[in-house]
């Protein structure tokens, strides 16, 4: 027996204890019954592992909350303002909410999103011109690189704000899609891509809003911003696989409550002209409009066109 442990030095032996008697003697001796093998110890997560485990449980605990508690709230914002816009509502159409924008966490480690795509080697695609979703993608550390569509937006068209900005950033995704593919065939380096396309529109007073034609639209649009009208993004993100087609999409509104904004706010906002690249005349990120910016129900990133932790969701959901 010891030497079957000398051997084994991981196994545990079980004995019995058997009279002398039943063997044919006086003394008691130890008979061996069974040898079990012992398991090897265990090594300890490291602390980088337990870091990255509590991230993502983290994440995914305040993505949902975050959605499910703006999801009510967004909702019965949007419910009132339509209810108080449809004795007119021949010529309005009705907000579809489809779900909400996440609020976005300061202290939320977005940049783990970024990490997982480095880690894994994915290609990400913004199918997009706006330099605000650039500079987002950029802060939630995803590296990427900008394709535009290039499609006529005028040439789709729905009443509902929520399927309209859904059908745009699908038809963006699919010319993007189209271009892909033609590349593939010149090249024989393979690489999981993922493609983020997005639009987004402006509700007020029950009518939808898209980028001004002209400065006075865009004057327009500003003027009618003030305490007791607030306005809503109503946006849409997609995510998608390029190699196997897999997609996730959202549809989200945040609302906007401003106090008027100044003449001489609105003089340079126009002078500058990149107002003029945002749907409904819509720039509260912007240090002139801030000031004016008395609250927003969603969050900011959510109302400049591409919600972190929505996008964070959605680009876990296809990976």
């Amino acid at each position: 027996m010891m030497m079957m442990m000398m051997m084994f030095p991981r196994m545990n032996v079980v004995t019995q204890m058997v009279p002398r008697s039943a063997s044919g003697g006086g003394r008691a001796i130890l008979r061996p019954l069974l040898c079990v093998r012992a398991p090897p110890p265990r090594r300890p997560p490291t602390q980088k592992k337990r870091d990255d485990a509590e991230k993502w449980r983290r994440f995914c605990a305040t993505t949902t909350t975050t959605e499910e508690t703006l999801r009510r709230s967004t909702s019965t914002t949007m419910a009132s303002s339509n209810s108080n816009s449809n004795s007119n509502s021949n010529s309005k159409s009705t907000v579809r909410f489809d779900g909400a924008a996440a609020a976005a966490a300061t202290t939320f480690p977005f940049s783990a999103v970024g990490e997982r795509l480095a880690k894994e080697n994915v290609r990400v695609i913004l199918g997009s011109k706006s330099a605000t979703r650039r500079q987002i993608a950029s802060e939630m550390k995803i590296e990427h690189e900008t394709m535009s569509a290039d499609i006529d937006e005028k040439a789709i068209r729905f009443d509902d704000p929520g399927k309209l900005v859904e059908a745009l950033a699908e038809a963006k995704a699919e010319a993007i899609l189209k271009r892909l593919s033609k590349e593939e065939k010149k090249t024989e380096e393979k690489k999981r891509t993922l493609l983020i396309t997005c639009d987004q529109v402006v509700v007020f007073d029950g009518k939808i809003r898209e980028k001004p034609e002209t400065e006075e639209e865009a004057r327009m649009f500003m003027r009618s911003y003030k305490e007791n009208s607030p306005c809503s993004t109503v946006g849409s993100i997609r995510v998608t696989d390029v190699e196997t087609g897999k997609s996730a999409s959202s549809v989200d509104v945040c609302t906007i409550h401003f106090k008027e904004i100044s003449e001489e706010a609105m003089d340079f906002l126009i002078e500058e002209g990149e107002v003029m690249w945002c749907a409904g005349g819509l720039m509260v990120e912007h240090e002139k409009v801030r000031p004016f910016v008395t609250k927003i129900d969603g969050s900011e990133d959510g109302v400049m066109g591409m919600d972190k932790a929505v996008c964070a969701r959605l680009i876990n959901e296809v990976l």
